[in-house]
């Protein structure tokens, strides 16, 4: 009888710690799993990275005959904007036409390679980037 019990008591324990759930539970990821029961340390934070440039530099391109400008990161297309789309000060940066967004765990970070170019697939601006995870970076473009 006491062999049965205790057969029973490890077969219970083992039941209940197989039906713990595992995942994030940093409710600021963007992977949160509100029904983990255990931080499996897999979290991921929103990072980005947002191009913009001042009334100068839009003065400046609009100048040169540069009218729009097509923004690529890591060599993949993210969009373009016209050169007269100019924030007038930081905290507009709402009102940016172009943002790049990445998914970065927890203590990794991205090196983030963008190019700008102008209508005419001209190179207007290069860069590099290191976004580490939750980072927001506003990347004011001179020209």
């Amino acid at each position: 009888m006491k062999r049965i019990y205790t057969l029973l008591t490890f077969s219970s324990l083992l039941i209940f710690s197989a039906c713990q759930k595992d995942g994030c539970m940093d409710e600021k990821a963007i992977n949160y799993n509100s029904g983990a029961k255990k931080d499996n340390h897999t979290c991921k934070y929103q990072s980005m990275v947002h191009f913009w440039f001042d009334e100068t530099t839009s003065k400046n391109l609009q100048d040169d005959q540069i009218v729009v400008l097509e923004f690529y990161t890591n060599d993949r297309f993210l969009g373009s904007c016209f050169t007269s789309e100019y924030l007038s000060n930081i905290n507009q940066m709402n009102a940016m036409c172009v943002s790049y967004k990445s998914s970065i765990p927890v203590g990794m970070q991205e090196e983030v390679t963008y190019r700008v170019l102008s209508e005419s697939k001209d190179l207007i601006f290069i860069g590099k980037l290191t976004l580490f995870a939750g980072d927001t970076i506003s990347e004011q473009l001179i020209y």
